[in-house]
C-alpha cells in the first residue's frame, strides 16, 4: 500500500508521479516484494493476478467541477490504456470528497506489465489531499494469486 504524502493541485490531464511513499506508519503489513514507481509509471515485484485500488481524495475552493480518476495498464511497457474509470463531482467548500476505483490486472511479466494513476479535468483550485501519516489519497495493490 502507497500514499500521497502531500497535498497537491492539479489540473487538466495529470499522471501522480509525485510525493509517493509506502505505508509505513500504524502496524501496516505487507506480504512479499515491493511495489517500484518511477515518473508515476509502477513495476510490479512478481508476476500474479492483482487487484489494484486508487483511493483519492480532493477538496474544491472556489468552483465546483467535475474529476475523473483512471487507473491505466499496459502490456507492452509502451501503450498505456484506461483499464478502470470513475468520475464524481467535486463542491466548492470545506468538506473532502472522496472516490475510488478497481482493476484485477493479470501481469503475465513484470518488464512490459505496468500501471498509472491519472487525474483528468481537475479545476485549478482543486486539492488531492496527501499525508504521510495517513492515507488519504492511496494505492493498494494485493496479489491474489498465480498468473
Amino acid at each position: 500500500q502507497w500514499r500521497v504524502t502531500s497535498a497537491a493541485t492539479f489540473t487538466g490531464e495529470v499522471d501522480i508521479t509525485a510525493n509517493l511513499e509506502q505505508v509505513d506508519t500504524d502496524g501496516y503489513g505487507k506480504l512479499g516484494g515491493d511495489m517500484s514507481v518511477s515518473s508515476g509509471t509502477w513495476t510490479f515485484p512478481a508476476t500474479g493476478v492483482y487487484l489494484l485500488q486508487f483511493e483519492l481524495y480532493v477538496i474544491a475552493a472556489n468552483i465546483d467541477g467535475l474529476i475523473s480518476m483512471f487507473i491505466e495498464t499496459t502490456t507492452d511497457n509502451s501503450s498505456f490504456s484506461n483499464a478502470s474509470q470513475k468520475e464524481f463531482g467535486v463542491s466548492r467548500g470545506s468538506d473532502r470528497q472522496m472516490c475510488s476505483t478497481q482493476f484485477i490486472f493479470d501481469v503475465t511479466d513484470t518488464s512490459t506489465h505496468k500501471c498509472k494513476f491519472h487525474l483528468s479535468n481537475a479545476s485549478s483550485d482543486t486539492t488531492t489531499h496527501g499525508n504521510s501519516a495517513i492515507s488519504e489519497t492511496s494505492f493498494t495493490f494485493i496479489r491474489l494469486g498465480d498468473t
